[in-house]
């Protein structure tokens, strides 16, 4: 496996480093991309909100959920 910022090969662990690492980033974007999907709906910027046609049906979903409790 070759590395994304340079031609030299990676080893074993320093993939698992990067597979983590990638993981984290990606946990890390969805969490700050739920938020700012909650204060879109909070605040009512609807226009925005429309634009993400594949996270919007999702948050809907789990807000529901969560108000229901």
């Amino acid at each position: 496996m070759k590395s994304l910022l340079s031609e030299k090969p990676i080893n074993a662990e320093s993939g698992v480093l990067y597979t983590y690492a990638l993981m984290y980033m990606n946990r890390f974007y969805m969490c700050v991309l739920l938020q700012w999907l909650y204060l879109l709906k909070v605040f009512e910027w609807p226009q925005l909100y429309k634009r993400f046609k594949t996270h919007a049906p999702k948050f809907e979903e789990v807000h529901a959920k969560m108000k229901v409790r």
